[in-house]
């Protein structure tokens, strides 16, 4: 996890060549959520940002599916807008996977509220403003779940009837990308001393 923490624990568990892990009994249901409210996010003394948050919310826009060349691989990035039960709005993007199963959600449920509940979601700050994101392979995504919290959530979201605000409906750029892609990949990558073995030939 490099420099974030799953928890605000101030001590860490370690494990040794002797430790034994064995499956143990469930003694309770709970998921054990620890939701965090969306001021204590955004405002700069807030929430540490080296700790993960749990966050739920109601998305009520969503912009294009992007696409990001991140290490030779193309990377899908959506930003969307959440809002709590006071009506607070919160900017999140989500990548990879997280990024497509958002898109397809929101497209499916352009007429029913989209709930979204990400754990161990990763609080950023650019230019003095804080949005949420997935923690890459630490993240869990939920839309639309049942559990009992939830629920109240969503029996506690404002009664208006807001629509999702759709920016753009197709991810245009996903396909320039793999020409791109395409292209440089006609051109394997050499090295200097393969480029002098050419020349010597």
């Amino acid at each position: 996890m490099g420099k974030y923490r799953a928890t605000k624990h101030g001590f860490k568990k370690t494990m040794s060549k002797l430790t034994a892990i064995s499956r143990a009994p469930v003694i309770s249901d709970d998921i054990y959520l620890d939701l965090a409210y969306y001021p204590d996010i955004v405002i700069d003394a807030g929430l540490n940002e080296n700790i993960l948050i749990d966050v739920v919310g109601q998305v009520v826009s969503f912009g294009e599916m992007k696409t990001h060349d991140v290490n030779n691989k193309v990377t899908k990035k959506l930003e969307f807008e959440l809002r709590d039960t006071n009506d607070e709005q919160l900017k999140c993007t989500l990548w990879g996977r997280f990024a497509d199963a958002m898109w397809t959600a929101c497209q499916n449920g352009r007429t029913e509220k989209v709930i979204c509940l990400i754990r161990l979601a990763k609080i950023n700050e650019f230019k003095g403003l804080r949005s949420i994101s997935n923690a890459f392979e630490m993240s869990l995504l939920e839309i639309n779940p049942t559990h009992p919290p939830i629920l109240d959530f969503v029996a506690n979201l404002p009664s208006d009837v807001l629509p999702l605000t759709i920016q753009e409906a197709n991810p245009r750029e996903v396909n320039e990308m793999i020409r791109k892609k395409q292209y440089f990949d006609r051109f394997p990558r050499k090295t200097i001393s393969d480029l002098f073995e050419l020349s010597e030939v």
